[in-house]
């Protein structure tokens, strides 16, 4: 029964770990793509005042 509990508190604290990190890749994915979008809108923006489109 003891052995029981220890699994319970590692997994416990596995989950935690894992949403932790789970919601860091949110975070992460969220500012790459703001930063795509910044570039990309700049790029196209290039593209337009030389002429290109």
């Amino acid at each position: 029964m003891k052995t029981l509990k220890i699994y319970n508190i590692i997994a416990s604290v596995m989950i935690v770990l894992l949403v932790i990190w789970v919601k860091k890749l949110q975070k992460d994915v969220s500012e790459n793509e703001t930063l795509l979008e910044q570039c990309s809108t700049r790029y196209y923006g290039e593209l337009k005042k030389d002429g290109v489109f």
